[in-house]
């Protein structure tokens, strides 16, 4: 197999939380080649579980975020997030994913980005 790409994502932790939230708006997502994909049921379920892990630790590291260990804590819980997102085709290709992933406009919330 060939060597694993890596990029960062430069983003806060709330930010994660928003998009996962802009994500399941919508039983179909818009992608980057002008079509669309449904989102499978395995791709919901993995990003309803995120939800509420983000919520979980969201309140868990209230007052706390600046504490190395908590930041790198999340980082980790961050990173297992994105592998799992990126398991799923109809979420690689969707445009919130790839301006989120790699800052082409992506705003918290832009409306012109959310389905």
């Amino acid at each position: 197999p060939g060597a694993r790409r890596v990029h960062s994502c430069m983003q806060r932790f709330s930010s994660f939380d928003i998009l996962l939230r802009d994500l399941t708006k919508s039983d179909t997502l818009i992608c980057r080649s002008s079509s669309a994909f449904r989102v499978t049921p395995e791709a919901r379920a993995c990003m309803e579980g995120w939800k509420a892990r983000m919520t979980y630790e969201k309140f868990a590291g209230a007052g706390l975020s600046l504490i190395p260990r908590v930041v790198e804590a999340r980082v980790e819980i961050l990173g297992r997030l994105m592998d799992d997102l990126l398991k799923f085709e109809e979420v690689c290709e969707s445009d919130v994913f790839y301006a989120f992933a790699f800052g082409d406009g992506w705003q918290e919330g832009d409306p012109t980005l959310t389905m």
